[in-house]
């Protein structure tokens, strides 16, 4: 029942206890909502937050793939050319072999000729 004018205390223009009751229900469920709408705000930021994260370490994950593919690669390139040098290396030595005995031969050769027989073949072309 709402308070008489002859209610000590009445006040002009006061509200109905049920009145008061429901405002102060609102006023609460307003500021439940805002908690929530702040809170699924900062969630979606979170969100997003974390796909950035995902995504980036998706993009470093595939670099470092990348980059592991390319150092399989360059290693197995320089074990190729290695291997090369050593056989041009081997191929080389053995060519200079060769000619180091050609010319050492070529020398023994001269050195064993009759140099009396180089000079009389000499003066008989001269006459």
């Amino acid at each position: 029942m709402p308070p008489s004018p002859s209610d000590p205390n009445f006040q002009e223009g006061a509200a109905d206890p049920a009145e008061l009751l429901l405002a102060e229900a609102q006023k609460r469920l307003r500021a439940a909502l805002a908690g929530l709408d702040h809170a699924l705000s900062r969630h979606n930021e979170l969100t997003l937050e974390q796909a950035d994260q995902v995504a980036e370490f998706s993009a470093l994950q595939e670099d470092r793939s990348r980059l592991a593919r390319q150092l399989d690669a360059a290693t197995t390139r320089m074990r190729v050319l290695e291997a090369a040098n050593v056989e041009a290396a081997r191929r080389i030595e053995r060519a200079s072999a060769a000619v180091r005995e050609v010319i050492a031969n070529d020398l023994a050769a001269d050195a064993d000729a009759d140099p009396a027989a180089d000079l009389g073949d000499h003066s008989s072309q001269e006459d």
